[in-house]
């Protein structure tokens, strides 16, 4: 889906020159959805990812092409203004690689000499008293540079200044002085060599190093400097420190391609391998050249599993004491506040191992990246002999030799891909004094081998030797989850995260690195959980362990999932498993939940949407709406639903008054439930209440030409009737003609796609003029002259009733008053039409005095009582544009109201509705029966042929009755110009779909409905 989408994308945006801005409103609205696409992009990229380890090569190609998405949809986001100008300074693959190239062609030792004899022998740098001596950490970017310079930092005689690009600068601006492209900058090296003291002075002037401090050095993390370093060597000689970070460049390379950085080399596998290549190449360079220059190789892979020893190689090479505070970088409220990139949320946490090897798993798909590296590419600069540790205990401890059941799991680590069968006899034959780790290592290789049986019984092992252990624990709980053992892996992931009753975790402080782990499993399992259930496959007690092994999550978002679930089963009249579904929910989300979870979950936690403990009554609550939306469809005729709406309007009042900001949707949901009760008056306040606060600067979320022209309209109506006074008139009316002459005349935009002098001017011109009135009868609303049990008795056989005069006058004009008045239409349709929903702002009392009314009178149509309301709208069309397609309502009766006088419908014989006698089948999806995109005129002509029609003229309070499941259409439109003329419906829909769909629905006890 996402690749088609990007496809979309560039195919929409491809006919645009590259030097032009954007000032089309259809190619910004297809842009700015490019870039709230790529956040979402890059989590679902994410959630691929974790399941490539366990899904084999069709995972690891899904997770590929998502990673392809990325790196096209940021490429084509460079194309385009605004993001261009970051993209436009970056050089290409070729001028990279030419660069780096030239450098190890032009500069050495050899042409550095020759310079300094035409040039002058530069001073040697001094340095002064109390000043801090640089530290260039360099090498490929997502080496873990980014890790390194934060340990460091940690460090009291070492202050970390992130990613200083004063040396790239200064290297640039001499070339472009000269004018040469950097990489001939050896051209000029004689004329350099005078202007190295005012050089070095810049320097530290910028990166403020020319006051005493207290630490001794600090740090320069600019990757690229590693392509300056004879400009290094130049400026500071022995007195700087070169720190060159090394990583497996297959890892390198896969992590570079997923970021999508701007660089256009890290677009290409190719590429990448080839900067690799070339950079490994320079240092080798550089290290044979600027003898003088003290460089220190620091492995990735060391740092993040052994970590105290290379930390104490790096401390040595400084001369400095080792610090342990280093190991607890992550603890630091700075952390990451150094870098502006993507490691700096990672540097945030404890050290994980998990992005060891992860080429592995990519490996078909790397391949043209492994292409491009010399053989043994993959060996650590680290794994040639480290100098001379200063500490006599690391020594010792380097040296102690590896037992047989390590050496064992490595060795089968190592034959995984390649000969699985040897792997598996050296787990199974580890001795028996392994150690919990080792144990706790060989059960992850035996669950990626397929071997359940062997993974339980080694993580069981492991957990029984240290039951304290939180890893030993959350690896017994994740091999678990992955072979369904789902009860287990929910005792022992909940355990892992945050401690138990039974057994305290000693030192173990923080989950973040196990929950990032789980998160996106404990999310996998759920979701294939829902969908077999749905599809029969999974019985309800599997449902049950999976829904509490997300109870853990610092979110209760698989509630909505469930729910999902609940309005499927409920569409396809599966009553019966709704309510299984809905009591699992309810069950897992009412659990008790651990203060230490309560506690890490409110450290994490990045939304608004409340704290954790907000969330969980959130969750009950929307559950117990639903519940009363099932119980209504299973209550006898006649009977109230009171028990479980009544607890839903409770816990939606409390919701909003502790944080109505926090449960953006809590306003409305209450609402919905008042209207389960039959409480309409409290109902419409509700919603009345809920739209003042959500939108209050009256803004639609959309807009279209015949939007704004209908807006023009309405003003010039509210002025006639002095509504509104001239000033107000004016300045709104300058907003909107701005608009109107900016807007595209075809086409529907996001209101925030707009340019900003046009948002601007429409809020100010909708704030001003924003007009809610809410008319109330004092009179009967219904025609007293109906004969109701006339109407009861044909609905009853036919489904279907055209009702003449069916308000009263005063009713009518009430209403329609209230439609042509009220700035309430801010629902733009595609097809050309506005709607006013009671959620935006539709909620003036007469409109729910017709439905009581309607409910009191029509007691066999309203089912006695279970169809209750559920929505009102009223839609508005121009004179010339289509009205609403084929579709089904989302009710058990619809009735629609038309409002505008009789005079403006050129066309009496049409401007109505045509009502099939035909209803979708059970279980089709919505996606099928209210689809504007399929193709009408066939399935109109098959339910024409399949059961016939009823076409109703257009006629000024004529309600039209019908069953809400029939098919319907509206017919072709032909009124008069002007905004008195434009056609109006009002549409009140009563009870549930279902109720009149499926056959038999049944009490949560099991006894039929009546």
């Amino acid at each position: 889906w996402w690749q088609g989408a990007v496809a979309h994308l560039e195919a929409a945006l491809a006919p645009l020159a590259l030097g032009q801005d954007l000032e089309g409103l259809p190619a910004a609205e297809l842009l700015h959805w490019g870039v709230e696409a790529m956040p979402r992009l890059r989590g679902r990229c994410s959630d691929l990812d974790a399941r490539v380890a366990t899904g084999g090569r069709e995972a690891a190609q899904a997770s590929f092409d998502c990673i392809t998405g990325i790196q096209r949809l940021s490429a084509l986001l460079c194309r385009y203004y605004p993001f261009r100008s970051r993209c436009d300074g970056q050089p290409s693959s070729e001028a990279l690689l030419r660069t780096l190239h030239q450098f190890q062609n032009t500069i050495s030792n050899a042409s550095i000499a020759r310079a300094m004899a035409s040039g002058g022998q530069p001073r040697p740098w001094e340095v002064p008293p109390g000043l801090p001596r640089p530290v260039f950490i360099v090498g490929m970017m997502r080496s873990g540079s980014t890790l390194l310079e934060e340990m460091l930092s940690q460090h009291s005689q070492i202050q970390g200044l992130g990613e200083v690009t004063v040396l790239h600068g200064m290297v640039e601006q001499l070339a472009s002085t000269a004018g040469l492209n950097s990489a001939d900058i050896a051209t000029i090296l004689p004329g350099i060599m005078p202007l190295l003291p005012d050089l070095r002075a810049a320097y530290l002037s910028a990166v403020g190093a020319t006051e005493p401090r207290k630490a001794l050095y600090f740090t320069d993390k600019h990757n690229h400097n590693f392509v300056h370093l004879w400009l290094v060597a130049l400026l500071f000689g022995d007195n700087a420190r070169v720190i060159h970070c090394v990583r497996d460049p297959r890892d390198v390379g896969l992590s570079i391609y997923r970021q999508a950085f701007v660089s256009e080399f890290t677009r290409s596998l190719r590429s990448i391998g080839q900067v690799a290549k070339a950079e490994r190449d320079l240092m080798a360079h550089w290290e044979r050249e600027l003898p003088g220059l003290p460089i220190l190789h620091v492995s990735y892979e060391e740092l993040v599993t052994r970590p105290e020893g290379e930390l104490r190689r790096v401390t040595d090479f400084l001369g400095v004491a080792y610090d342990s505070t280093m190991l607890s970088f992550w603890k630091d409220p700075s952390a990451g506040s150094r870098s502006d990139n993507p490691s700096a949320d990672q540097v945030r946490k404890p050290l994980y191992n998990t992005s060891i090897g992860r080429w592995q798993l990519y490996e078909e798909q790397l391949a043209d990246l492994i292409a491009e590296l010399p053989a043994g590419a993959g060996a650590s600069a680290s794994s040639q002999a480290p100098p001379p540790l200063s500490s006599a205990a690391v020594d010792a401890t380097s040296r102690t030799p590896r037992d047989a059941a390590e050496s064992a799991v490595e060795e089968a680590e190592g034959l995984v891909s390649s000969s699985p069968a040897a792997a598996l006899r050296l787990l199974e034959g580890l001795p028996a004094s392994a150690s919990p780790e080792t144990l706790g290592k060989a059960a992850v290789l035996a669950h990626r081998l397929a071997r359940p049986d062997l993974a339980f019984s080694l993580a069981g092992q492991a957990v029984a030797l240290e039951p304290h252990d939180p890893m030993l624990r959350f690896k017994l709980g994740l091999v678990a989850a992955h072979h369904s053992k789902l009860a287990l892996a929910g005792r022992e992931l909940t355990t892992a995260l945050y401690g138990s009753t039974e057994a305290s975790i000693d030192g173990f402080r923080d989950p973040t690195p196990f929950y990032e782990l789980a998160e996106p499993t404990l999310r996998q399992i759920l979701s294939k959980v829902l969908e077999g259930f749905e599809r029969g496959e999974v019985d309800i007690a599997v449902l049950k362990s999976a829904a509490e092994l997300q109870v853990p999550l610092c979110d209760f978002e698989f509630v909505n999932e469930g729910l999902h679930l609940v309005e499927e089963l409920r569409g396809m009249c599966g009553l019966a498993q709704a309510w299984q579904v809905l009591d699992v929910l309810l069950h897992a989300a009412s659990r008790p939940l651990p203060r230490s979870q309560h506690v890490f979950c409110s450290r994490v936690q990045q939304s608004k949407e409340g704290s954790l403990r907000f969330q969980q009554q959130r969750a009950i609550a929307g559950l117990a709406f639903l519940r009363a939306q099932l119980e209504q469809l299973a209550a006898p005729r006649g009977s109230d639903v009171l028990a479980s709406a009544s607890q839903a309007v409770g816990l939606f009042q409390h919701l909003l008054h502790v944080d109505r900001e926090a449960c953006s949707s809590c306003g409305v949901l209450l609402a919905r439930a008042l209207l389960l009760m039959g409480d309409y008056p409290a109902a419409f306040r509700a919603f009345r209440q809920d739209f003042l606060f959500s939108n209050a600067d009256r803004l639609p979320e959309a807009l279209a030409h015949w939007k704004l022209a209908h807006d023009v309209e309405q003003l010039d109506y509210l002025e006639s009737l002095e509504l509104l006074d001239d000033q107000t008139l004016r300045s709104s009316r300058q907003g909107l003609d701005h608009a109107l002459e900016t807007i595209p005349q075809e086409g529907v935009f996001p209101f925030f796609s707009a340019p900003d002098d046009v948002q601007a001017a429409l809020r100010r011109s909708y704030q001003a003029s924003s007009h809610l009135p809410s008319p109330r009868l004092s009179g009967p609303a219904l025609n007293p002259g109906l004969n109701l049990s006339a109407i009861q008795a044909l609905y009853e056989e036919e489904k279907i009733v055209v009702i003449d005069d069916f308000l009263t006058a005063e009713a009518l004009e009430m209403v329609r008053r209230y439609s042509m008045e009220a700035t309430v239409w801010q629902g733009v349709k595609r097809m050309g039409y506005l709607g006013a929903y009671f959620q935006d702002g539709f909620t003036a009392d007469v409109v729910y005095q017709i439905a009581e009314e309607m409910e009191r009178a029509l007691p066999m149509v309203m089912d006695y009582g279970r169809h209750t309301l559920n929505m009102v709208w009223a839609y508005k069309y121009d004179s010339d544009r289509d009205g609403i397609q084929l579709h089904v309502d989302e009710a058990a009766v619809n009735a629609n109201l038309w409002l505008t006088p009789d005079e403006a419908n050129l066309d009496p014989e049409s401007g109505g509705m045509v009502i099939y006698r035909q209803e979708p089948p059970i279980g089709t999806p919505r996606s099928e029966y209210n689809n504007q995109d399929m193709d009408h005129d066939t399935v109109r002509q098959q339910l024409e042929e399949a059961g016939g029609s009823v076409s109703v003229p257009y006629r000024q309070n004529r309600m039209v009755l019908f069953k809400s499941n029939l098919w319907h259409v509206t017919s072709p439109l032909h009124f008069r110009a002007g905004y008195a003329s434009r056609r109006i419906n009002l549409t009140y829909l009563f009870g549930q779909r279902e109720a009149v769909m499926c056959p038999a629905f049944l009490h949560p006890g099991g006894a039929a409905a009546g």
